[in-house]
């Protein structure tokens, strides 16, 4: 009496396999068999088994198949999954029964990767995530943010190392976990981004400028963008301002990167120039750098206006009464 398995199982089998039993005795008069489970269940009484057994179909999961004049029995099992898992053992009624056979079957894992971070250097970066239970393999990939080809590395490990990478760069990351039975389509893989170190030094600033202010003023307001910084994004953690003029200790101001102008109280007349550099930890003066100059005048009295001459008032001549010609001419009555 025999009792063989197809595939032979010498290990686990990966789920969605098809396993075939395969009971043979020495035929005789009255020998029937049977496959019991865990020893003691037959699979015509198993509740999971029972209903599908009955049909007696080939094209249904289990099918069990009997030549008894030729002392031959067979179970198939397709499909497999972990609810398979059992000791099968052949029994014959009047021979005895076989040893078991224990159907060992793996899964792939029921959960996704969690706990997935991403941190980066310059040109490394370093991938973690939390162990999957029943995960004997992952696979980790990154690709730059836009791109179409992953760069994956398969590890037993819950942390992979990156390197090569460009400073300054979004990197899309996925990892999915599986082992020998693969991984189930409805699990989507775990995602995250990471942006690599900026190590670039800034533009110099934009639009760098005086506002308009009388020749004579001494307050001043000086005005600047980080547009270009921005456009190649470049990390500018602040910008410094240095107002220096002959003969005058320097005016040194910093500010931070969200400010783009600032207000000076300078001391008096003479020409001020104003070096703004946008800085980080990495900035190289000779390329971060723009000037300005400004120059305040001396304040000028304007003269005063000339005194004002009037023209002398012409007084109206007196009216001189001339005498009556016709009284008064030289005639006298005695």
């Amino acid at each position: 009496m025999s009792f063989t398995t197809t595939p032979s199982l010498d290990g686990p089998v990966n789920w969605q396999s098809t396993v075939t039993f395969t009971c043979r005795w020495e035929a005789g008069l009255r020998r029937y068999s049977d496959i019991l489970l865990n020893g003691d269940v037959s699979i015509f009484t198993f509740v999971p088994y029972s209903d599908i057994l009955a049909k007696n179909n080939p094209d249904e999961r289990l099918y069990f198949a009997e030549d008894s004049e030729n002392g031959l029995s067979t179970l198939i099992i397709k499909n497999i999954d972990k609810s398979d898992s059992h000791n099968f053992s052949c029994t014959v009624t009047t021979v005895g029964t076989t040893s078991t056979i224990f159907l060992q079957v793996t899964e792939p894992p029921t959960t996704g990767v969690t706990g997935l971070t991403a941190v980066a250097e310059f040109n490394t970066a370093t991938v973690s995530f939390e162990p999957v239970a029943d995960a004997t393999l992952y696979t980790v990939g990154i690709q730059p943010d836009g791109g179409s080809t992953w760069n994956e590395k398969e590890t037993t490990e819950t942390s992979v190392d990156f390197d090569e990478l460009t400073v300054a760069t979004m990197y899309n990351v996925r990892v999915t976990a599986a082992n020998s039975a693969g991984v189930r389509d409805e699990i989507e893989p775990a995602v995250t981004t990471f942006t690599t170190k900026d190590n670039r030094s800034p533009h110099p600033v934009g639009n760098l400028a005086i506002e308009e202010a009388a020749y004579d003023a001494t307050t001043v307001f000086l005005t600047w963008n980080l547009d270009a910084n921005v456009k190649d994004g470049i990390f500018v953690s602040g910008v410094s301002v240095v107002c220096s003029k002959a003969g005058m200790d320097d005016i040194v101001e910093t500010f931070d990167a969200e400010t783009t102008r600032a207000e000076f109280e300078l001391p008096g007349v003479g020409v001020y120039t104003f070096t703004v550099t946008a800085t980080n930890d990495f900035t190289d003066v000779s390329t971060a750098t723009d000037s300005v100059t400004h120059e305040v005048k001396p304040t000028t009295t304007k003269p005063p206006p000339p005194p004002t001459t009037k023209k002398p008032t012409t007084q109206p001549k007196p009216k001189v009464e001339l005498p009556n010609p016709e009284l008064d001419c030289g005639y006298q009555n005695f």
